[in-house]
């Protein structure tokens, strides 16, 4: 796969096991990256040729057509990749509108916090995808608790992306202002990421960052020295995203 990933050390394992504790650690989050990512490009990757299990699939009701027509609707462009590909979402407006209108991708109702729904039982995946949900989660360490428990028997990997609240416009905006999705509850870090999901009983294989648009290359200046410095610094980059076994 052509991206950085960088993995957590058995020292920090321990502390997001509990197994250790420092009120102070300095927590690696990464180093110098060669390849630049975007989401939409980077999660399309992963899902090449794979079956997937697409979690939060539908996006606000107001902005699938918008996503669509601007070629930035996550669960199409995993549909043109994917050899299968399963949506799951809680919107039930969204799905009946989608499922009206856009047959050709499935999307079902299922909440998390209940158990394996009939439809998946039998179902194998390579992935399920938790993407730009966790964050909107009123609780989400009993959110990934119950995905742990639940849906590990359908599935060996979960990747999940998030928010990265040490991206460069926070640092750039400082105390000033904040910069957010009004329906936000979180805002996550690699390690506080990684550490919710080791207390739900998954297992952290690799992390990495992406932005959020379409990444390409630019003769811009102003461009061209943005791209050097998230290079230099990848834990200002907008997404977090992060692979863990069930």
């Amino acid at each position: 796969m052509n991206f950085d990933r960088f993995r957590i050390d058995d020292i920090t394992m321990q502390y997001l096991k509990g197994e250790a504790f420092a009120a102070t650690y300095a927590f690696d989050t990464g180093k110098q990256v060669s390849i630049l990512k975007d989401r939409l490009s980077l999660l399309s990757e992963l899902a090449q040729d794979k079956r997937i299990l697409h979690i939060g699939c539908c996006d606000h009701l107001g902005l699938i057509e918008t996503k669509m027509l601007k070629g930035n609707w996550l669960h199409k462009l995993l549909h043109e990749v994917a050899s299968e590909l399963v949506g799951l979402d809680i919107d039930k407006e969204a799905i009946k509108y989608l499922n009206s209108n856009y047959p050709q991708y499935r999307v079902e109702y299922a909440d998390i916090l209940n158990p394996l729904p009939d439809f998946l039982k039998g179902e194998t995946f390579d992935f399920v995808f938790l993407p730009e949900t966790l964050e909107h989660i009123p609780n989400p360490g009993d959110f990934l608790l119950n995905l742990h428990q639940n849906y590990r028997s359908i599935s060996k990997e979960l990747i999940i992306t998030v928010p990265n609240a040490l991206k460069k416009i926070n640092r750039k905006n400082g105390t000033h202002f904040e910069l957010i999705n009004t329906d936000h509850r979180f805002w996550f870090t690699p390690y506080t990421l990684a550490k919710n999901l080791t207390t739900a009983g998954f297992k952290i294989n690799w992390f990495t960052y992406a932005m959020y648009g379409r990444h390409k290359a630019s003769f811009n200046p102003m461009t061209i020295m943005k791209h050097r410095y998230l290079k230099r610094n990848p834990s200002a980059q907008d997404i977090i995203v992060m692979c863990c076994e069930f």
